[in-house]
């Protein structure tokens, strides 16, 4: 367990110089049980940035995963032209409940 801590520390201090390529790659081989934490640690726009590089089946799971407040906030980190879809992958229950009135 604290292997896969490091390793997942060490992949979020080397984030930022990795690829797109190399970002989906190693966000692949996270272990189950630390991948959630990774997403969610990394910034809305780096979030928005995998979202779009992962399989169109796998979009949904993790745009549900976040927060509302959150998920606000990737979709605007998304390309113009990918808010629409971003906002389609959203659980609008979810979202009405969270709403003020």
């Amino acid at each position: 367990m604290d292997d896969e801590l490091q390793t997942t520390n060490a992949l979020l201090e080397a984030w930022p110089a990795l690829t797109p390529e190399e970002r989906l790659d190693a966000f692949e081989r996270i272990p189950r049980a630390e991948i959630d934490d990774f997403f969610l640690g990394l910034p809305p726009r780096d979030q928005a940035a995998l979202i779009l590089a992962l399989p169109a089946g796998e979009r949904r799971i993790w745009m549900r995963l976040l927060a509302p407040d959150d998920a606000t906030d990737v979709i605007q980190e998304a390309p113009e032209e990918e808010r629409a879809s971003f906002m389609a992958m959203l659980d609008r229950k979810r979202l009405d409940a969270k709403s003020p009135r």
